[in-house]
């Protein structure tokens, strides 16, 4: 059993090699990449574009900022089977927004020039 850091971990890593432009069966270059005895890595999720932080809820949602794109997403695994099944936009158009974090159950957003907080 991973435990909810090492998960964490293992989705940004995930996220950051495979820059959440491909889809399963372009994931050229994952055999390639060196991890320890006992670790593996998959795809998690695809199709958000130019992801740059991520915090996982204590529901486990994980809120994903693109800091070019100006999109922050909720990425959902309802079966938890480790595969997001959906992809949900829950803001666009922002000044990139490259720091996102969870506190007392509301989404905070870090932009170039303010914090946004998102309830429930």
């Amino acid at each position: 059993m991973i435990n909810k850091y090492t998960l964490i971990e293992v989705i940004f890593l995930i996220l950051l090699f495979t820059q959440m432009t491909i889809n399963d069966t372009e994931a050229q270059g994952l055999e390639d990449i060196k991890l320890p005895d006992g670790f593996k890595i998959e795809i998690y999720a695809s199709d958000i574009q130019n992801a740059r932080s991520m915090v996982l809820s204590p529901d486990g949602i994980l809120f994903v900022g693109t800091r070019k794109v100006g999109n922050v997403y909720a990425v959902l695994d309802k079966d938890k089977d480790n595969k997001a099944e959906h992809i949900i936009k829950i803001a666009q158009g922002l000044n990139m927004p490259n720091g996102v974090d969870f506190r007392k159950g509301s989404l905070y957003v870090a932009e170039v020039n303010r914090v946004l907080r998102y309830d429930n």
